[in-house]
């Protein structure tokens, strides 16, 4: 039996370049080191966060820019802190 581990950096853009290109989006190249360091690192947060990020700027017409990853980065943790 083998564990699987955490994705590490290369893993985890390849993870998340993929979850853009399959929407058809492509962000300032700035979010995704951004986003390499604030997300938990896997794969199913990875997917949530750009599909949050596509809801977001779909909604506000908008870029998908460092500015808007933090944005919903601390959004969703004010709204995760509201359960605690």
């Amino acid at each position: 039996m083998a564990a699987i581990g955490e994705p590490d950096d290369m893993v985890l853009e390849g993870v998340l370049r993929k979850f853009f290109r399959e929407r058809n989006i492509k962000p300032a190249e700035d979010v995704y080191p951004y986003l390499m360091w604030r997300i938990e690192r896997s794969v199913r947060v990875a997917r949530d966060v750009v599909a949050r990020l596509d809801e977001v700027a779909n909604a506000e017409e908008r870029e998908i820019t460092r500015t808007l990853a933090r944005q919903i980065l601390e959004s969703d943790a004010r709204t995760l802190d509201l359960f605690e």
